[in-house]
């Protein structure tokens, strides 16, 4: 498994996740929304399969209220 880091501006970091004590300790979780937004914004490092499998699963599932637009509703829709 290869370990990618990606730089993100600060509100990148703040949108889309909230905190949770684990076991005593902060962990930032996203959101389902920020991490298929996420997997497109960076489709070119994690693969197109794995943006629309994400936006897929998201969809099927109803876990966000997520907008789709443009470009994003034809992966919606694309090998269907």
């Amino acid at each position: 498994m290869n370990i990618h880091i990606i730089r993100a501006i600060s509100s990148a970091l703040i949108d889309g996740v909230k905190h949770h004590q684990i076991e005593g300790i902060q962990m930032p979780i996203c959101s389902v929304g920020k991490t298929v937004a996420d997997c497109f914004k960076h489709r070119n490092k994690v693969g197109i399969d794995v943006a629309i499998k994400a936006l897929r699963d998201c969809l099927r599932q109803r876990k966000s209220p997520l907008r789709i637009s443009g470009n994003t509703r034809g992966f919606a829709e694309y090998r269907a």
